[in-house]
């Protein structure tokens, strides 16, 4: 069982908002990881020509760029799931080069959406298929540049919406890792998610929700139980960062992320 004492403070950053000066802002304010996010596939035009010099300058700065996270949108265009092979091929285009440039720099983790939406409930089965075929694919490419793939929880219609999806990944893809988000999960209760994944479970996007869609707030905004958040995610022997992934993360200092986590820590936030 791990201790939540050693899990330290880390902040998903949008890479369009990556700088010397925030690295610089986070580690003076002993945030020291961060994971280099995007949405748009277009926010990281140029990353595989600066994957090497963005790695360096966060690390020059006392920062370690832990993981990335692959872009996942637009859906029309890169879906793994979707029902359109072009569309499948797309996305695969897009990632190979990003997670080869982000495992060559020495990031440790790439955190992958198992699919878009909106779908269909009687599609679900050939989406999780095409899913979990497209999903294998980068998980090679990940294992031979000693990468690890994370698959994310996902809400609504996505494939990953609940411990039934996810594992039925995991066990096509048994070397694969998981990304637990803790405002995604509106079908199960995120406590029994957790113990599903299990020590599957290598990094995290920590957000609050209201149960009724994801919402991206601080911890203690929302409806979740963090107590007992923290209690399982101790008992699957979780020993990576407390990685926050908030709305509008740029536009908040470091030193709330700090003090919220701190505050969790010390059960002020239940």
């Amino acid at each position: 069982m791990t201790n939540r004492k050693d899990w330290q403070t880390s902040v998903s950053v949008y890479a369009y908002g990556f700088s010397a000066e925030l690295m610089e802002s986070y580690s003076k304010s002993g945030i020291n990881y961060i994971e280099l996010t995007a949405g748009d596939y277009s926010i990281y035009d140029g990353y595989t020509q600066k994957a090497d010099e963005i790695f360096n300058t966060a690390k020059q700065n006392g920062v370690t760029i832990r993981s990335i996270h692959l872009p996942f949108s637009p859906f029309k265009e890169i879906d793994p799931a979707h029902l359109e092979k072009g569309v499948r091929n797309k996305f695969l285009e897009i990632q190979k080069p990003i997670l080869y440039a982000a495992a060559k720099s020495g990031i440790e983790i790439a955190v992958i959406h198992p699919s878009g939406e909106p779908y269909r409930e009687e599609n679900r089965p050939t989406h999780l298929a095409n899913s979990i075929e497209c999903l294998s694919e980068l998980q090679l490419l990940a294992k031979e540049n000693g990468i690890k793939l994370a698959v994310e929880n996902l809400p609504r219609t996505c494939i990953g919406r609940d411990s039934f999806d996810m594992l039925k990944i995991f066990e096509a893809i048994p070397e694969a890792f998981a990304c637990f988000d803790a405002n995604h999960s509106l079908k199960e209760n995120n406590v029994d998610l957790i113990h599903a994944l299990g020590e599957r479970i290598i990094t995290l996007h920590i957000s609050d929700y209201d149960f009724i869609d994801e919402r991206h707030l601080f911890p203690g905004e929302g409806k979740n139980c963090w107590q007992n958040i923290m209690k399982a995610l101790e008992e699957v022997n979780y020993n990576g960062t407390w990685n926050y992934e908030v709305k509008n993360g740029l536009s908040h200092p470091a030193e709330k992320f700090k003090q919220n986590h701190n505050n969790l820590l010390n059960g002020t936030i239940k």
